[in-house]
Formats: structure tokens, sequence, C-alpha cells
């Protein structure tokens, strides 16, 4: 395995550590320039359309995790350049060259295959699952203390993640604030200053940052300590994901490992993860996020059912499953 980025760091460990559990393998962790010699696989767990993931000469076969390609596909909300273009370029000669891919779910194997042009028998769904801190049930006392540190109010929804053009924070921003619900947004790009190096990319970002400034219903926190980001799920009244596209969307089975209702959308692969168990809203669609939320706020019937949906669709999102599968596509490598 090679590379480690954000999320790709906890997607890297929690399979190498579910792999070991149910295979008798051994797995190696190195930089993508020093590639160990004496295995039998490359995996390469991240892949960006626009900067060199991946090295040109292999000389073992080769597997590669493409956890989605938004920016492909709505080049209109992430310009390239003709620096962009000619790496894109690149990436996908060199992504057109591997033995298998695997993806992150039905939506972002479809993208794969449709803008790398690569056979759907070499490009496998495989399903994320959440990290397995977030089933260890907090007591009061760890929830009081979480409150004191950030000065959380008693009832509050949350995002967490990147803030790009897909996530729709401006209007979850504006969905929370008609709502009259505090917001806590648990994003490190989102309390940076970006003003001085701009780029469209950040349009969101910053749109986002103009409408919390002076908000009172907007909080927003950087970086927290996973056992603290548990805490603040469990005691969290909702999740909102409302994205414009994702290409699994894992906050939201945080969520449902946390016994957390989530608002979201049924764009990209959210359809697949959260249908049957989350309000499902149109992205532009304030007012509806807004009634959506004073919903879940207001019936507590309502939250208890989306909680009890969330933990039983819990068992299609499991790292055993994860391994097992990703092991599968090793071995359909390997005997090729």
């Amino acid at each position: 395995m090679g590379h480690m980025l954000r999320g790709t760091g906890v997607y890297t460990r929690n399979l190498a550590r579910a792999l070991e559990d149910v295979t008798d393998m051994e797995i190696v962790m190195s930089e993508i320039e020093s590639l160990p010699k004496n295995v039998d696989l490359y995996h390469f767990p991240y892949f960006d359309p626009f900067f060199r993931t991946l090295p040109v000469i292999r000389n073992k076969p080769t597997v590669v995790t493409v956890h989605d390609l938004t920016p492909i596909r709505f080049p209109e909300h992430f310009p390239r350049g003709i620096k962009g273009e000619l790496k894109w370029q690149l990436q996908k000669y060199i992504l057109r060259g591997i033995e298998a891919v695997i993806t992150d779910s039905q939506a972002s194997k479809v993208d794969v295959e449709k803008f790398v042009g690569l056979d759907p028998q070499k490009v496998h769904s495989v399903y994320l699952a959440p990290e397995p801190e977030f089933f260890e049930k907090r007591d009061k006392s760890e929830k009081e203390n979480i409150r004191k540190k950030y000065q959380l109010p008693g009832k509050f929804a949350i995002y967490t993640g990147e803030v790009n053009w897909n996530k729709n924070l401006p209007n979850i921003i504006k969905a929370a604030t008609l709502a009259k619900i505090h917001l806590l947004i648990i994003s490190k790009s989102f309390i940076e200053k970006h003003e001085e190096s701009y780029n469209p990319w950040k349009d969101s970002l910053l749109e986002s940052q103009t409408l919390a400034r002076n908000n009172p219903w907007v909080k927003g926190l950087g970086y927290v300590k996973l056992s603290e980001l548990v805490t603040i799920y469990q005691m969290a009244s909702v999740l909102l994901l409302p994205s414009y596209y994702e290409g699994f969307g894992l906050p939201v089975v945080e969520a449902f490992a946390s016994g957390c209702p989530v608002i979201t959308s049924d764009k990209g692969s959210l359809g697949e993860v959260a249908a049957g168990a989350s309000l499902i809203v149109e992205p532009d669609d304030v007012s509806g996020m807004a009634k959506a939320i004073h919903s879940i706020l207001t019936d507590q019937e309502l939250g208890r059912k989306l909680i009890k949906k969330g933990k039983n669709k819990l068992s299609q999102f499991t790292w055993k499953k994860t391994a097992d599968q990703t092991f599968n596509v090793y071995n359909s490598v390997l005997d090729k």
C-alpha cells in the first residue's frame, strides 16, 4: 500500500487492520517513492485525477482504490486548466493499465467506467464502513465534558468533512439558520483563511465562511480527535449531508453507528448508502431542508425510527465485508 491523505488514512488503516483479521497475509505499508520489491501485489488506496498518485512503472500486479471522480464528473464546478487537464490525461493513462480498480460505491464504479474507459469487469464496488470507535457508547459525563470544552448548546446539527462544491455547505448553513438550529461544522478547511490563495474550487468554501460570519447559529471547529468526534455524533440531534454528489458519504454510516438521525440527498452514492434510513431532500431546496430538520427536532418518534433503521442498515457496512471483498479482488488479480 502507498500514499496517505486525510480520509484515505482512515480507509487504509481500517482496511489493513481488517485484512489482517480475516486473512493470513502480511501487509507492508510504504510511500510511493520506496515501494517494496518482495511483495506479491501493490494496492494504492488513493487516486487523485490531478496529482501523481500512481507510478508509471510497476513491477507487480496492482490494485487502485478510486474513491470518487467528482471533479471529473462536474468540470464546470472544478475547473482544471491546461496543466490540470494534462495531469488528468496522464493519470487516466496510468489507471487504464492497472489490473483492478476498487470503488466505494456503484455510483463511483459507473463513473470510473465512463470517464476512464475501463472494462466493467476490472472495476469492483466495495463499500466502506464506520470506524469501530463509533460503536462505543458514551456516558453522560463524557458528553458533558465535550459540551463544556466546545461550548455546545443543548441541541445542534452537525456537518463534518471538506468544503467543496458538491458538499453543499452554503445551503446547509441557510437551512439550519432558517430552522433555528445550531449548526456545528467540523472541518479544518472551514476555519482557515483562504482569501489570499483564491481559486474557483474554493467558491463554496468562501461563501460558507461569509454566511457563517456573525451568524449566531453557526459554530466552526477544526480538527477534533476521533474519540471526541464520536462523542459529538452521539450528542447531535441530526447529521446534515444533502450533497450534490458523493462517492460514498462516510458521515452517513458514522451517524448510523452513533445513533444520530440523518438528513441527506439521493445523489451519487447516497441513494445506495442512505436510502430507507434517512430523510431525503433535494440539495437546492433550502426550505425543504429546514422543514426536515424541524420534523426531526419536534417528532421524537420519527427520530427513533430513523435511528433504528440506520442501525439495521449497518449490516451492509462492516470492515470485515470490506476486507473480504478486497481480498477477493486481490485473488482475482493474482490468479490471472
